[in-house]
């Protein structure tokens, strides 16, 4: 499959990035930005490091792990 990105490559020196298994993969979190509870479940608004803010996104307290920095 060949994708169109401007400017000029050679084919050797385009890789393909994996794609993240969101469900297996752990990812740093910036900061919490807010929180809310739907049906007695606590969700936090989270902020991932180094992804930009559209990458925001709302995750259960309990796929929350507290680990070192």
């Amino acid at each position: 499959m060949k994708d169109s990105y401007p400017g000029n490559y050679y084919e050797k020196q385009l890789t393909r990035a994996p794609t993240p298994n969101f469900k297996h993969d752990f990812f740093s979190v910036e900061k919490v930005l807010g929180q809310k509870t739907v049906k007695n479940k606590k969700y936090f608004l989270v902020k991932f490091l180094f992804y930009p803010s559209k990458f925001n996104q709302y995750i259960p307290e309990e796929n929350l792990k507290v680990g070192e920095k």
